[in-house]
């Protein structure tokens, strides 16, 4: 796939709330690039893994949201420091959490991880716009 637009790259701290705000920066730039249409799923991606991100930081940490156009898609990168890859939970049917990755698998192409030489993790995601 052919990089169309630049990754837009920005910080956050690693609270909760940074999930709404990570929300809203992908919204505004879906808007920008013309993909309104991929905006609820995009949208919902992103406070996915950003929460997980943010679950998994340390105090006073940062996580990181990358986001670029990648062909007829739009790729959504999330960083944190923790090495330990994410885990695709198999929640019960009376567990309140556990759903995020299971979410992200059935809204997106495909999803996934890697590790960057500079430490932590970037998890991965490709909201398809044929999805």
């Amino acid at each position: 796939m052919a990089l169309e637009v630049a990754t837009r790259y920005e910080l956050f701290p690693a609270q909760p709330r940074s999930a709404a705000l990570a929300r809203d920066r992908v919204r505004a730039l879906l808007a920008d690039w013309g993909l309104d249409d991929l905006a609820e799923t995009t949208e919902l991606v992103t406070a996915e893994l950003i929460s997980n991100a943010v679950k998994v930081s340390e105090p006073g940490g940062r996580v990181g949201l990358g986001v670029y156009r990648s062909g007829g898609a739009v790729v959504v990168e999330v960083w944190d420091g923790e090495r330990l890859p994410p885990r695709l939970l198999d929640p019960g049917p009376d567990d309140i959490g556990g759903r995020g990755l299971m979410l992200v698998g059935v809204l997106t192409r495909r999803w996934g991880y890697r590790w960057p030489v500079t430490g932590g993790k970037v998890v991965y995601a490709v909201v398809d716009a044929a999805m």
